[in-house]
Formats: C-alpha cells, sequence, structure tokens
C-alpha cells in the first residue's frame, strides 16, 4: 500500500501544473477539496468524490494529489483545511496513509509546513507531525523493511529530518510574540523526532543486522 501510496504521489507532482484534455492535476485536487469542504460526512463525502473521480476507489486516493499541491507551494489556505477536515472521518488505516502522504509533501517542501504554522495556522502543524511521526512508525507496521528499499527509504527520512531542520532554523520568524512562541515550538517539536529517530534509525539497524545474522 505504501509503494501504491508514493506512486500516485509522484504522478500527482508530476502532472499538478501540465494542461489536460480535462482536469489539470491542481484543478483535480481543487475538486477534491471542494468536495471535502461540502461534504456533510464521510459517507457524502465518498458519494461525492465518486462524481469527480468514479475509478477513486478508497478516499485516502485524495491525499496524494492534496498533498502534491501543498509541495507544489501553490496550495490554497482551502487545501490545508480541507486535509485537516477530512482527517477526521478517518481510521486507523486511514491514519497510516495519511501520515505516508503528508511525509511526501512534507520531503518534498518542508518550507511550505514551516511558513504555513508561522503564520498562525495550527492545521499545518497536524499535518507537519503526522509527516515526522511516518520517519517514526513506518518501521513497525511494514512499510519499509531490511531490503535495499527499505534503506533508501531510511535514508530519505533521514535526510527529510536533516532539512527540516534546516528549514526550521531559517525560517523568517514574524517579529511578534505569538509568532516568536510558534518558531520555539516547532524548534522544541524537531528536536523531540530529532532524538527518537535516531534511537529509531539504531534500533531498525540493530533489527536488521540481527536477521541478516
Amino acid at each position: 500500500m505504501r509503494i501504491v501510496t508514493t506512486v500516485i504521489f509522484l504522478i500527482w507532482v508530476a502532472i499538478a501544473s501540465t494542461p489536460a484534455t480535462e482536469l489539470t492535476g491542481e484543478q483535480r485536487a481543487a475538486a477534491f477539496v471542494r468536495a471535502i469542504q461540502e461534504a456533510t460526512d464521510q459517507n457524502d463525502l465518498d458519494r461525492k468524490l465518486k462524481l469527480i473521480d468514479p475509478n477513486l476507489q478508497d478516499r485516502s486516493w485524495v491525499l496524494p494529489p492534496l498533498f502534491a499541491s501543498i509541495a507544489s507551494g501553490h496550495a490554497k489556505p482551502e487545501t490545508w483545511t480541507a486535509l485537516c477536515r477530512v482527517d477526521r472521518w478517518g481510521d486507523g488505516a486511514w491514519h497510516l496513509e495519511m501520515k505516508a502522504a503528508a511525509f511526501d509533501g512534507f520531503a518534498r517542501n518542508p518550507q511550505a509546513f514551516v511558513d504555513r504554522y508561522l503564520s498562525g495556522d495550527d492545521c499545518s502543524l497536524l499535518l507537519l507531525l503526522y509527516a515526522y511521526r511516518w520517519t517514526l512508525e513506518a518501521a513497525d507496521v511494514g512499510a519499509v523493511d531490511c531490503a535495499a528499499k527499505g534503506q533508501e527509504e531510511f535514508a530519505q527520512f533521514d535526510k527529510a529530518i536533516k532539512k527540516s531542520h534546516e528549514t526550521i532554523i531559517a525560517a523568517r520568524v514574524p517579529s511578534t510574540d505569538v509568532g516568536r512562541v510558534r518558531a520555539n515550538s516547532l524548534l522544541e517539536v524537531l528536536n523531540t523526532v530529532e532524538e527518537r529517530w535516531w534511537t529509531e534509525f539504531q534500533r531498525f539497524q540493530a533489527s536488521c543486522k540481527e536477521n541478516h545474522e
């Protein structure tokens, strides 16, 4: 399932600004956002999504295009709001997909998440935390393993966390008390994640070594 999510995400990133005969990636993402905003519950949402794309097999399929929109740097505020709204209707499996898709968007453009939170949007912090959580939970749910592909995935996790560190440090902090509090909160979150990530990485490597022997 993780591989499918990543492939869908990369496809949406590639077509996000490419004209198509019907809808571009951004236009379809915008249609998904409207459906989420207008839906009264998850069943109503499923019906609305089917009208947009009859081939949509699972509600989680809307996540890659929405996070691709965020990663492109052109997402409207409604996209962030829609992601946090639809998240309330998800179960455990849904939240794994949410975390994986959030990480894909975050790894591509952490600046979008950081700037959005510093501007005053708490929803973006939830999505950023989901991205971080994926780096800590992926191995436990079998999304990555000790094969070469799994090692590459862990290397991507490490790269994304380091890149987010650089992004947060270099961020333009609003010259207000609230802005400074938000910046400090991001640093505290990052420090906690970095510490837990190192522990998780060591555990993963030790487990792979043990299984190899």
